[in-house]
């Protein structure tokens, strides 16, 4: 089996990300809202403290969720590389987690990390159709393909 062609693709349009973070920032808080609201008057302590917390845990999601950096995705006919916002450039695998046509969810986990650390080192990629259109099919194309096994020996 052939190997997919070599690609370098930077993903730089996140607004697909950001109104999904949005819309699930906005459904949180109408909920943690909703169940506020639904409590007894008067309200005990108890639950003005953990409608504080819940809130500002929402607020830091959303704001980390907007604040997503422009990224280097490379394949080079044999592994992935990454670079995130101008850091160096790591190697490692990339998981297809979400695709949706026009967007996808991509989760990147570096090489040689501990496997239960892993999860600190996990980066996860929104990458949509929108400005990525001359490269959006090659890049669907080398995700979604399986990876190429060498020759068995003779």
């Amino acid at each position: 089996m052939r190997a997919s062609p070599a690609l370098t693709i930077r993903i730089e349009h996140h607004g697909a990300w950001r109104a999904g973070a949005l819309l699930l920032a906005a459904a949180s808080g109408a909920v943690l809202a909703a169940w506020r609201i639904s409590q007894s008057d008067p309200a005990p302590l108890w639950s003005d403290v953990v409608t504080g917390v819940a809130g500002a845990a929402i607020a830091v999601c959303a704001w980390l969720s907007w604040r997503v950096p422009d990224a280097v995705l490379r394949w080079d006919r044999q592994q992935w590389w990454l670079a995130c916002a101008g850091g160096a450039e790591r190697a490692g695998t990339l998981h297809l987690a979400i695709d949706l046509g026009a967007w996808m969810l991509l989760r990147f986990d570096p090489a040689g990390v501990r496997r239960g650390s892993r999860w600190r080192h996990r980066c996860w990629l929104g990458a949509q159709r929108r400005g990525l259109e001359p490269q959006w099919h090659a890049l669907r194309c080398t995700v979604l393909a399986p990876a190429a096994t060498p020759p068995a020996a003779a």
